[in-house]
């Protein structure tokens, strides 16, 4: 499954082997901006800084930045999903719509993983 951002802002379903599928349009006065699959959900980024979360082709539900901050992107790999909020900060979720980690501290340093070294 992918997610396309068309150009009025509404989010289009693509099938892995093509064909269109559900459309989402954002709430009034918003757009989708970004937008992020992993193995579970769907996630959607608005331009209110908000993220809407997609499981089994409904919206499931929205996760707020904190407080005077927005989510500026989205990415995902295959169980959890990160966001960049505006102050550098990344909050982690893993699927329930609630955040997990939050804040983790951005850097440019290289980052040890067990799968080996990797930059930004």
């Amino acid at each position: 499954m992918r997610q396309l951002i068309r150009a009025d802002g509404a989010v289009q379903r693509v099938g892995t082997f093509g064909g269109e599928g559900k459309t989402f349009f954002p709430p009034s006065g918003t757009k989708y901006i970004d937008c992020t699959v992993n193995m579970w959900n769907g996630y959607f980024l608005r331009s209110d800084g908000v993220v809407v979360q997609e499981k089994m082709g409904g919206i499931s539900g929205t996760i707020e930045p904190p407080t005077g901050t927005k989510y500026t992107s989205i990415e995902a790999n295959q169980y959890c999903s990160y966001f960049l909020r505006s102050d550098g900060k990344i909050d982690r979720t893993t699927g329930y719509c609630e955040i997990q980690t939050a804040g983790i501290t951005a850097t440019s340093e290289p980052i040890s993983s067990s799968a080996g070294w990797f930059g930004n």
